[in-house]
């Protein structure tokens, strides 16, 4: 998916629970803040009573979390009921995932709205700097479905201080993956600087081989 500067890009925060407590998260997880259906509609109305005069491509919904796909019923509601309420405005929708919960249905459904409701995969790179910084998570994702079913759209990689000595190689290893792009390489956030002559060392040399 190529995001253009003619869409508006709205995002809903539809809860703040996840499934993984990956090191570099700055959420606190609280289990009393979940999007009701009623709220998630009110904000779709006033999304698209409220379209900017730019937005000639229509409306990117996005959804944030925690991990968007606990709130995978909202998420469904929202697409029908956005699709029924504005059926002649241009839209498509978006969620950032950390893959591990997609089971069977919820692939066929992604699978069958996938020309307008895009999955963008957060991923790593390599399974021992994913593992690292994701709670060991590698292995619950099922890589080969975001491929197959967006095969255009990349991955977003963040990298803590532990994974910046392996840059390089996972950037690479995600494009030998298959993904063509990364949409984002994202500086973890924590009690630390990243302006620090030490990761700058770092970092230097990664950048030059890459």
């Amino acid at each position: 998916m190529i995001i253009t500067k003619r869409r508006f890009c709205p995002n809903l925060c539809v809860t703040h629970l996840c499934n993984l407590d990956c090191v570099y998260c700055y959420q606190n997880h609280d289990t009393q803040n979940d999007m009701s259906i009623e709220t998630a509609h009110k904000c779709i109305d006033w999304i698209f009573n409220n379209i900017p005069s730019y937005a000639t491509d229509g409306v990117e919904v996005g959804f944030i979390g925690g991990e968007p796909l606990i709130q995978f019923e909202l998420l469904k509601d929202v697409y029908n009921y956005t699709h029924s309420k504005y059926p002649n405005i241009p839209k498509i929708f978006y969620a950032t995932t950390n893959g591990t919960l997609l089971n069977i249905d919820m692939k066929q459904w992604f699978s069958a709205h996938r020309t307008d409701f895009v999955l963008g995969l957060s991923l790593d790179g390599k399974k021992e700097s994913h593992d690292m910084n994701r709670s060991n998570s590698f292995d619950l994702i099922d890589i080969d479905f975001f491929l197959n079913t967006w095969p255009e759209q990349g991955v977003k990689m963040t990298i803590s201080p532990n994974s910046l000595v392996h840059l390089a190689d996972n950037i690479k290893y995600l494009h030998s993956l298959g993904f063509k792009r990364i949409n984002g390489v994202n500086l973890a956030e924590g009690n630390f600087d990243w302006s620090d002559d030490q990761y700058i060392d770092i970092l230097i040399p990664q950048l030059s081989e890459l």
